[in-house]
């Protein structure tokens, strides 16, 4: 049963990126024939699923080799201020999907052992570049491998995410009223605008799991296996670069008419958990949408596994051009950009002061909370403690920025040198909203979006 929720994100995200002028025109790019090419592709995904495949989280790294991946719309900048949607998914099941079940169905050849000819397909799926990363290579927290991703696109997942930062920048440019259907209460806007403010959360996702990552495959013995091997340390940095751009004043602001836009709830309509927490009441709480796309990019470089093989690559004899930066190195990447210069300048426009000192709390957060945290190993804890110290002492951080309370909590931590729950300003973050996918609680292994 496909129902229409899912019809609905997607329909909401074409709108928030294009505007609601078109929906229902039956033009290429009307919200709703692009929602309706995505679930032709999700009932082929269901179907593939009756039929014994299982997701493959890699085909989007492969040109779309597979149904069985979750597709991210494929939305382009057009270079003139618009955006390119005329492939945003694809048509038809991909190479990967005839290989499996060819592999699982086709009839064995006279004359041919079974052996053999499973052997001769999968090589042959090899050569082709053709991959196969499941569940349990995407979705834990701290997966490795920056091939198998949901809601992803391309081959280059640093590219990727460049490309995401732009169109989001083109949309937002464009975003206000008519980018909700007319007639609609005004409220409702929010609900377009989430997905397009975090747009590019699942291709953080994908650059994340190049910190640390682990380039491998699923080997038998007795074929070509290819050693695992660790993300060059070119790719971790170009990564890294990357993640930090969407850590900027300028990814994270919303500009001020457009938070005016974003109504409390009409009598009637309830609260929604398709939209942004409010601490401030009635009014759009813009820092903590900040808080949430902040959160979303440092909770992944903070991972303890993620720490722990940068500590295993950096240990390791590895070739010159492939020997990856430890934990310290990335934590204090991550440190130094968030107390850069301009934190304390006076001249800097107030919301660009905030949101700095945003990111600069979020960083002390998580990396509070992940060195508290009763599983995080030795060697992370003591990767964290320098960069802590120092931003827990940092008299500049007191004197410019409004974080003296955190700075006490993390000394006093420190000082007691013990584990346990993460601080409670961490603790207090806000949930972001649902998209990875909705209704996951319920339906793990149906894709919704």
């Amino acid at each position: 049963s496909l129902g229409s929720l899912r019809v609905r994100q997607d329909r909401l995200l074409f709108e928030g990126m294009l505007g609601a002028q078109k929906t229902g025109s039956g033009s290429f790019d009307d919200p709703v024939e692009l929602a309706l090419a995505r679930i032709r592709q999700l009932a082929a995904h269901e179907v593939g699923h009756t039929l014994g495949l299982a997701h493959n989280f890699a085909a989007s790294a492969s040109e779309r080799a597979s149904v069985m991946d979750y597709p991210a719309p494929r939305i382009r900048s057009n270079g003139r201020g618009g955006l390119d949607v005329s492939d945003a998914y694809g048509v038809g099941v991909g190479a990967w999907d005839a290989h499996a079940i060819r592999a699982l169905y086709a009839a064995v050849p006279p004359g041919e052992a079974q052996a053999d000819f499973q052997e001769r397909l999968h090589r042959g799926a090899a050569d082709r570049g053709l991959r196969y990363l499941t569940d349990q290579d995407a979705r834990p927290a701290g997966a490795a491998q920056p091939y198998a991703n949901l809601w992803d696109d391309g081959d280059d997942p640093v590219q990727a995410l460049l490309d995401a930062l732009e169109v989001r920048q083109v949309a937002l440019r464009r975003f206000g009223a008519g980018n909700l259907a007319y007639g609609r209460p005004i409220a409702e806007l929010e609900e377009v605008f989430v997905p397009l403010y975090l747009h590019h959360r699942f291709q953080v996702d994908a650059a994340v799991k190049m910190i640390g990552g682990v380039l491998y495959e699923h080997e038998v013995n007795g074929g070509r296996p290819e050693p695992m091997r660790p993300v060059p340390a070119a790719d971790q940095q170009r990564a890294l670069a990357a993640l930090m751009v969407t850590l900027s004043p300028e990814t994270l602001s919303i500009p001020a008419p457009l938070r005016r836009l974003l109504y409390p709830r009409p009598p009637g309509y309830g609260s929604s958990r398709e939209v942004f927490e409010r601490d401030a009441g009635v009014a759009f709480d813009w820092v903590g949408a900040a808080d949430v796309a902040a959160r979303m990019t440092v909770s992944g470089l903070m991972d303890p596994q993620r720490l722990m093989r940068l500590e295993l690559q950096s240990a390791e004899t590895a070739a010159a051009d492939s020997a990856p930066v430890d934990a310290r190195a990335v934590v204090n990447a991550i440190f130094g950009f968030a107390r850069g210069p301009a934190v304390s300048k006076e001249e800097v426009p107030h919301d660009e002061r905030a949101l700095r000192e945003l990111v600069l709390a979020v960083i002390a957060e998580e990396a509070m909370a992940t060195y508290l945290g009763p599983e995080t190993p030795r060697e992370v804890r003591a990767a964290l403690r320098p960069a802590l110290t120092e931003f827990a002492s940092d008299q500049l951080v007191a004197k410019r920025t409004g974080l003296q309370d955190l700075q006490v909590e993390i000394r006093q931590v420190l000082k007691r040198s013990v584990t346990g729950p993460a601080l409670s300003p961490a603790s207090r973050a806000q949930e972001a909203p649902p998209g990875s996918p909705i209704g996951s609680l319920q339906q793990p292994w149906c894709s919704m979006r």
